[in-house]
């Protein structure tokens, strides 16, 4: 089952997942949505449906419609993130960078060796093009995903937040800025801040 966990809820990511009251609603608005992804982008359709999730809720603010706004939100940023730095590979476009098998790829995202997430939809693992260079991935890179593993509860994309946000401590640059430079003991120092 694919979801989304936020505050102990839990959000489904296929309608067959959704309540048995829900499943109908959320089946009769496929087709609208079928229609936008013609001509829109993915990113686009999770923002148009936070600007009407936003419109739509009550005023007055309570924690089911502040969690409701917040979950629209990381949606949003999820998919800004999956689309930087050159969007993603599929485990074999991964495979062929690296000069290894698909299986070899995905036997390193699962030991904690790459980043990736699971796309729901196509029941697959995605591998966010920054990590890579023309035939290795990024010099640091594992060092710092092994401090990680030291952290059940940091999931994979925490780990993509960490790599792709403007820290202070790092004058403003993010991990993967300083990766690239060479600067991986600022990187780990910020990591393990993070991990204890």
């Amino acid at each position: 089952m694919a979801t989304i966990t936020r505050s102990g809820k839990t959000f489904p990511m296929k309608v067959s997942e959704l309540p048995d009251k829900q499943r109908a609603f959320a089946r009769s608005l496929r087709p609208a949505f079928a229609k936008a992804a013609q001509t829109h982008d993915p990113l686009d359709l999770v923002k148009m449906v936070m600007a009407v999730i936003g419109e739509q809720l009550p005023v007055n603010r309570t924690p089911q419609t502040n969690l409701a706004r917040a979950v629209a939100r990381g949606n949003v940023a999820r998919e800004e993130m999956k689309s930087s730095e050159g969007g993603s590979f599929s485990a074999e476009q991964a495979g062929a960078r690296l000069g290894i098998t698909k299986a070899a790829i995905l036997k390193r995202f699962q030991k904690g060796q790459l980043l990736g997430w699971r796309e729901a939809k196509q029941n697959a693992v995605r591998f966010p093009v920054w990590q890579f260079t023309e035939d290795d991935v990024v010099p640091g890179l594992s060092e710092v995903l092994a401090v990680f593993k030291r952290a059940e509860e940091i999931d994979d994309w925490a780990k993509i937040v960490f790599f792709l946000t403007p820290l202070a401590s790092m004058d403003g640059k993010r991990p993967l800025d300083l990766l690239r430079a060479g600067d991986l003991h600022r990187v780990i120092w910020a990591a393990q801040g993070i991990v204890e």
